[in-house]
């Protein structure tokens, strides 16, 4: 479940610190590792057998490096295709696979599946892996997947889904992807935890290239992403895009420009919206701007394009207006379009308005740009072209869009041997692309549904020498090339014609004896046979269900029978010599032979029926043990064979068993194996006996009957059959078994145009089958490892009438056809050139002006442009963030800034007309303008924001103290906050009290802590209240909202009705000094609540290794009642017996106090995982239990060495789970979880308010 924190840093720090003690060598690392790492195999279609054993192949190279022990690496294995093979697997806990013998054993027998691709299905699995368990939690979990191609057969609409519940249920997983060829480099970047744990290669057999790179990542998994606040050490640990690492302290905090928003994402200092927060964390002191305003200083300010503005401080809010000295004007190159400024040129910002952009340009939607458009796709010095064929074009640039067109100095025009359809230029011959028209492709050949290319059709299925063939059965036919399309014909010299012993039926050759094929015709075979609706064999009818001796036979009661051959029908019957008749006891009803007394009831007790009887698990009746399953006059009999019997009552247990006269015996054609009578000829039952059969024959794994074996596959007449090429042959049968193979009068040899690689009869032309071995095709053709046909290589991937082409920057090239590789490449007439504006790197032709494609080459782009990472074009660097007019701008404080234009970076900084200097109120600390006053940027010394009373905080923000409170721009210490004098308390309505082991402070009498955490004094009436207050009780109480006309201020959580249960883990890990933070975050959180026996009632269980104290809905009258009785409880100490706590949390739900039709809600805050086997045992129950009280909502709250799994048990639903890594930032959570809170219950008005 992974290492949170602290300690999965300590883990790498010492795997490093191994590294460079002992020389740094892969191996050294991996032999002290400890994980629990799960892989996942790709056994689908498109792998193939070989390419299945290279992977099998790396994974046990990657297991010869690990220790495989329970109690250091531990292994799970997930092999799937169409599904996941869970017989082929095994779970992180599982005995038989804890060494590296066991698992290289396992790996060494799994056989190749084939099938689709369900990748999503295979995800899931691993989610539930390890969720299982064997999955430690003090140990980094490591996900290993191994593909191909991409999802496929419907996964691939879930394949995110299932990623998603992944890495949310395990946010510390490393997970390493790896693709092979034809992979789906999107799918394996959602599956990685991070871009540089994909990991590709062209082939199968490259996977060894790749080993120690994994091996690295395996053995040392990077650190988790860290939230804002956290300890880091690289910037790339801060899971928001817009924190850095500070190197000082040690931990991520926004970067310039960029303040923490309520959901603890770093947002844009000027676009955020404060007057949707519903609590003051974690912007403490921020003044609420609205969203079309700018904060400066502690003011906000926000000037539209065409309102009034000064140059001396730029108040425009859109980034590309300036002051113009009057109002607030678009830039050069921007108009306004009435909500923006938006450009018309390509890259210029457009804001998603589709109509921004000039000429053909769209705004694009993702990107928020003018872009080229779909029809126009190729970008060459800032314009947008793209040329259909028939349309007038030049040579000197390619523009033509359709991949087999060229430009023949007029107009596009398609390549020789394709030819304009109207839409796309398709071809007509074997293999050429038809673009999915049907009626594209010439003579029989169809254009096939999933290649797109054409094919043979299913009436000609046999290819060879670029034609299709296909003959049936009399249809005129050469000995020459087999091309009779029935599995059971021949070519008899003039037409096709049905093998002896099978006849033709107007579609199919069938026969009519025992076992033929009868192509599920059910009037094709003789007799009484009948066409086996599975088999498509010849079977005895359901009548006649005794087969022996090629005969089928069927005998039911009160028909003639002879002794000789048991044929009697009925389980109950026997032949009395004349007839089949029922045994004694037993009697004919017209259907079966039943009996008259009925079986004795035992009550499914095994030991109430006497003698060999047992008690029926089903029926609860006793009745005969299988060893005896044969039931006679209220006996039970079975004889085995060679056991005395008598002819008088058939007890043969064997069905191919008779009674002899002494002894029960096998019948004629059959033999005793010690187990089973078994026969030796083909179709002759086996019983599932390898050596049972005779000859060439062997046992059926699925039909329990003698087959012809795998090297034998041709039945005909009784016998197998099976000729390899170079072995003798005769013209009469066909029995040569390759595909294409013909007997040529001698031996089998390949037909023409393909030969005999030992294996296979393989050809070496484009589009010959090469049954997937590399080395089979001819020149620089390569076997597809899908198709296994000859296809273009990588590096020619230009197919033209039967070659392959691919001409590279720098090599000799022809204007007749364009084979340059380069889509920013053309023929210049000589050799391969790249375009105007890009230049030829060594790799790719790129460019350097803003938005070229700089193909991922951070030495590419000029001037001050860098390569980006995802989009590969050049862009402006995040020091020059601010791109206006194709240029890059970004201007520090101090720094010289044009006039007229706001480059400046920092958010609390303006241009003067000469530099960038702080706005008033701020200076320049040499890397940012800092302040003194709450949320003002502050420098991360001790005496800061000291003058004010303030502290810097982690973001680098000045901030009320800990657990002060913050209101109206100022600090208020909470009830509960430590001292050692009445002057150490903010409030001046506030004393310093010993309460038990501490001092802390509280309101003075006839004072309460109202919402704000401000002591507030008791009044006589609730006219003294301010409009934002309400009196209840002779209080006034405070909310941070705004006066309705209805009397009722607040629109927020003090109109919210619920019952709410707080159960709190005061076990010895917790302290004493983390207990009263606990305590903090309850009067915190519930002070945000207006409690009384109308609104919010509050209930709370205290427990450790009992229950330690209880309060039940009614105990709390209003909030002052509330927040006292809670500070004066003490800490216990303990285990931690949380069903317990569960079990008092639902005894509160279930009293009287609790109201039925308002909502529950349950907060569990605990620190550490159950302790004490009887509890662990009795915690699901109790889950159970609270979960089934109607209406009721579960959070659970785990601090520091919480237990994931037992989270995730307790709460509701996922989202209903919080973690925090210390108690120090426990109240980080309060305002996620009022929300949570708030916004799921009944807001409905209280009566009589």
């Amino acid at each position: 479940m992974g290492i949170p924190g602290i300690m999965r840093h300590a883990y790498i720090a010492i795997l490093l610190m191994n590294l460079v003690l002992r020389g740094g060598s892969v191996t050294d690392i991996c032999q002290t590792a400890t994980a629990d790492i799960v892989f996942i195999v790709d056994s689908s279609g498109s792998v193939g057998s070989s390419g299945y054993d290279d992977e099998i192949d790396f994974i046990k190279a990657i297991v010869n490096e690990l220790v495989i022990d329970p109690n250091e690496v531990r292994m799970g294995l997930i092999d799937y295709s169409t599904s996941v093979h869970t017989s082929l697997g095994f779970n992180l806990n599982d005995p038989n696979f804890d060494t590296n013998a066991e698992v290289i054993a396992k790996l060494n027998s799994l056989p190749y599946s084939g099938g689709s691709t369900r990748t999503d299905l295979a995800i899931q699995a691993a989610k539930n892996m390890f969720s299982g368990p064997g999955n430690r939690p003090d140990v980094p979990d490591v996900l290993f997947t191994l593909t191909d191609g991409e999802t496929n057969d419907g996964g691939q609409d879930l394949l995110d889904d299932r990623v998603d519940e992944l890495k949310a249920m395990f946010p510390d997983l490393t997970s390493i992807a790896v693709g092979v060829k034809d992979f789906d480099i999107y799918e394996l970047n959602y599956i990685a935890s991070d871009r540089s744990l994909i990991f590709t290669v062209d082939n199968f057999d490259d996977l060894d290239t790749i080993l120690d790179l994994v091996l690295q990542e395996i053995c040392t998994p990077p650190p988790p992403e860290v939230c804002v606040g956290e300890n880091c050490t690289t910037t790339d640990q801060c899971k928001d895009d817009n924190a850095v690492c500070d190197q000082a302290e040690g931990i991520c905090l926004c970067a310039h420009g960029f303040i923490l928003d309520q959901k603890g994402n770093c947002v844009d200092c000027h676009s955020i919206d404060f007057t949707t927060f519903l609590t003051s964390f974690p912007c403490d002191g921020i003044s609420f701007c609205g969203a079309n305003q700018v904060l400066i200083g502690d003011t906000c300010y926000g000037t539209k394009v065409t309102e009034t503005c000064t140059t001396t401080l730029n108040t425009c809010t859109d980034r590309h207006a300036f002051c113009n000295g009057t109002v607030c004007d678009c830039v050069d190159g921007y108009h306004w379009n009435g909500t923006h400024c938006v450009g018309s040129a390509l890259c210029d910002d457009c804001s998603y308005h589709p109509d921004s952009c000039g000429g053909d340009l769209v705004c694009g939607a993702e990107s928020g740009r003018c872009e080229c458009p779909p029809t126009l796709p190729i970008q060459y010095d800032g314009e947008c072209y793209g040329t259909k064929v028939t349309e007038t074009c030049t040579t000197t640039l390619n523009t033509c869009t359709d991949c087999h067109a060229f430009c023949n100095g007029t107009v596009c025009d398609c390549v020789d041997g394709y030819h304009w359809n109207g839409t796309h230029c398709v071809g007509s011959a074997l293999c050429d692309e038809c673009s999915y028209h049907p009626d594209s492709c010439g003579g029989d050949l169809v254009c096939g549904a999933e290649s797109g290319r054409c094919e043979c059709p299913p009436a000609l299925p046999i290819q060879y020498d670029g034609e299709c063939y296909g003959t049936k059965v009399t249809e005129t036919c050469t000995t020459t090339l087999n091309t009779c399309t029935d599995c059971h014909a021949f070519c008899n010299g003039t037409v096709c014609d049905c093998v002896d012993g099978y006849h033709w039926n107007g579609t199919h050759c069938v026969g009519s004896a025992l076992c033929d094929d009868c192509s599920y015709h059910p009037d094709s075979c003789g007799g009484d046979l009948v066409c086996g609706a599975e088999s498509g064999r010849c079977e005895c009818p359901p009548a006649l269900p005794i087969q022996y001796d090629g005969e089928c036979y069927g005998t039911k009661v009160t028909e003639t029978c002879t002794t000789t051959l048991n044929t009697c029908t009925d389980r109950h019957a026997f032949c009395n010599g004349t007839v089949c008749d029922c045994v004694d006891g037993y009697h004919w009803n017209g259907t079966h032979c039943v009996g008259s007394a009925l079986c004795d009831e035992c009550s499914y007790h095994p030991d109430s029926c006497g003698g060999d009887l047992v008690c029926g698990a089903e029926s609860g009746r006793c009745e005969c043990p299988p060893a005896l399953p044969i039931q006679y006059d209220g006996e039970c009999y079975g004889t085995k064979v060679t056991e005395t019997c008598t002819t008088t009552l058939n007890t043969c247990t064997d069905c191919h068993a008779f009674c002899n006269g002494t002894v029960c015996d096998c019948v004629d054609g059959y033999h005793w194996n010690g187990t089973h009578c078994v026969g030796s000829a083909l179709c002759d039952d086996c019983s599932y006996h390898p050596d049972s059969c005779g000859g060439d024959l062997v046992c059926g794994a699925e039909s329990g009957r003698c087959e012809c074996p795998p090297a034998l596959p041709i039945q005909y007449d009784g016998e197998c059959y099976g000729t390899k090429v170079t072995e003798t042959c005769t013209t009469t049968l066909n029995t040569c078994t390759d595909r294409h193979a013909f007997c040529n009068g001698t031996v089998c040899d390949c037909v023409d145009g393909y030969h005999w690689n030992g294996t296979h009869c393989v050809g070496s032309a484009l589009c010959d089958d090469c049954s997937y071995h590399p080395d089979s095709c001819g020149g620089d053709l390569v076997c597809g490892a899908e198709s296994g046909r000859c296809e273009c290589p990588p590096a020619l991937p230009i197919q033209y009438d039967g070659e392959c082409y691919g001409t590279k920057v720098t090599e000799t090239c022809t204007t007749t056809l364009n084979t340059c590789t380069d889509r920013h490449a053309f023929c210049n007439g000589t050799v391969c050139d790249c375009v105007d504006g890009y230049h030829w790197n060594g790799t790719h032709c790129v460019g350097s002006a803003l938005c070229d494609d700089c193909g991922y080459q951070p030495d590419s782009c000029g001037g001050d442009l860098v390569c980006g990472a995802e989009s590969g074009r050049c862009e402006c660097p995040p020091a020059i963030p601010i791109q206006y007019d194709g240029e890059c701008y970004g201007t520090r404080v101090t720094e010289r800034c044009p006039g007229g234009l706001n480059t400046c970076t920092d958010c609390n900084a303006y241009c003067n007309g000469t530099v960038c200097i702080c706005f008033d109120g701020f200076y320049w600390n040499g890397s940012r303008c800092v302040g003194s006053q709450i949320d003002e940027p502050c420098e991360a010394s001790p005496d800061s924001c000291a003058t004010n009373g303030l502290v810097c905080g982690p973001t680098y923000r000045c901030e009320c103290p800990y657990f002060d409170v913050q209101f109206e721009n100022e600090c208020y210490a909470l009830t509960c906050g430590e001292c050692q004098a009445d002057s150490d308390c903010l409030d001046p309505n506030q004393i310093c009290v010993v309460d038990g082991e501490a001092t802390i402070c509280v309101c003075k009498n006839d004072y309460y802590l109202d919402y704000c955490g401000i002591c507030s004094p008791r009044l006589s009436n609730g006219s003294d209240c301010s409009c934002d207050d309400q009196c209840l009780s002779g209080y006034c109480i405070c909310g941070i909202c705004e006066h309705t006309d209805e009397g009722d201020c607040c629109n927020d959580c003090t109109d919210f009705r619920s019952d709410i249960v707080f159960v709190t883990d005061a076990s010895g890990s917790v302290k004493t000094a983390n207990y009263q933070k606990i305590k903090a975050f309850v009067i915190a959180l519930g002070n945000a609540f207006q409690i009384s026996d109308i609104d919010t009632r509050i209930g709370l269980v205290d427990y450790s290794y009992a229950i330690n104290y209880v309060y039940p809905l009614d105990a709390f009258n209003d909030n002052f009642d509330f927040t006292l009785s809670i500070c004066s409880q003490p800490y216990s100490s303990g285990t931690t017996r949380t069903d317990l706590g569960l079990a008092e949390a639902r005894s509160i739900l279930l009293d009287s106090a609790n109201r039925p039709t308002i909502p529950n809600f349950v907060i569990v805050i605990t620190d550490g995982m159950t302790t004490e086997p009887y509890a662990t045992n009795n915690l699901p129950t109790e889950i159970a239990l609270l979960k089934a009280v109607p209406d009721t909502t579960i959070f659970a709250i785990g601090i520091g060495d919480f237990d994931t799994s037992e989270l995730f048990d307790i709460a509701s639903a996922p989202e209903y789970v919080y973690t925090t890594a210390s108690f120090d930032t426990l109240k980080t959570l309060i305002g996620q979880i009022l929300i949570a809170i708030c916004t799921s219950g009944s807001s409905e008005p209280p009566p009589d308010k």
